[in-house]
């Protein structure tokens, strides 16, 4: 049984309607985290679980990657990029409805926090989870992690790799043109000879963009906790 065919115009209209509204949530936060929290103790709403911490994120994770503006343009543009062609590929039917809102709230994550170094040149954080002591983040990492999630579930679920089968119109040419999945003697040659799945492909190409977001550069953090510790 085939899926309903939507309006590409419609659904794109949607997602990049979808994205404005989530980026101006993420932003407006960001604003107020910097109006009531800079250079303020930080503000206990569950005491001992979670609290309100403002953190100057100048990094990656780890303190990686200090003060790489151009590098971290160069990743917006790679990703916004391959945004582009994924949401152009896929196909504009019911089922894959589930599908665009999750890269629809991803984009929306992942560009916040771009948009935010690019301009800054440091990313906001102010949600602090004490009682697991779990890295400080925002809003645009909330987008970032549970889109991530459920992707995760909808490729375990609910897709099949055949309903992915569209991406791989071109295999049967390459193979013809002499191109041998067996080449290991680049890391597309790995990428195409192991026989990983569409959506893992996916998941673990884009993963290591967003990875690090997720994490807090501790040293910063833990600088702002040992002088609030001494005041």
């Amino acid at each position: 049984m085939k899926s309903k065919k939507l309006s590409p115009l419609a659904v794109y209209l949607v997602c990049a309607a979808a994205i404005v509204l989530l980026l101006a949530a993420d932003q407006y936060t960001k604003s107020l985290a910097v109006q009531y929290l800079k250079d303020q103790p930080s503000i206990e709403l569950i005491p001992g679980v979670l609290e309100l911490f403002y953190l100057e994120n100048r990094g990656m994770a780890f303190g990686l990657l200090q003060d790489q503006y151009w590098l971290f343009a160069m990743m917006t543009v790679l990703f916004l990029i391959v945004m582009v062609i994924v949401f152009y590929k896929l196909p504009k039917t019911r089922r894959f409805l589930p599908l665009f809102a999750v890269l629809t709230v991803l984009t929306a994550g992942a560009v916040g926090n771009f948009y935010d170094r690019f301009l800054n040149h440091y990313v906001v954080d102010f949600i602090y989870v004490s009682l697991i002591n779990f890295p400080v983040f925002n809003v645009a990492d909330i987008y970032v992690t549970v889109s991530v999630a459920v992707f995760l579930l909808l490729y375990l679920l609910y897709y099949k790799d055949e309903d992915f089968a569209f991406l791989h119109k071109n295999a049967k040419k390459e193979e013809s043109d002499g191109w041998r999945r067996t080449d290991f003697g680049s890391y597309t040659g790995f990428w195409r000879k192991t026989d990983w799945s569409v959506p893992g492909r996916i998941f673990f190409g884009l993963f290591p963009f967003f990875s690090a977001e997720a994490f807090k550069r501790r040293k910063g953090f833990d600088q702002r906790k040992n002088a609030e510790s001494k005041q």
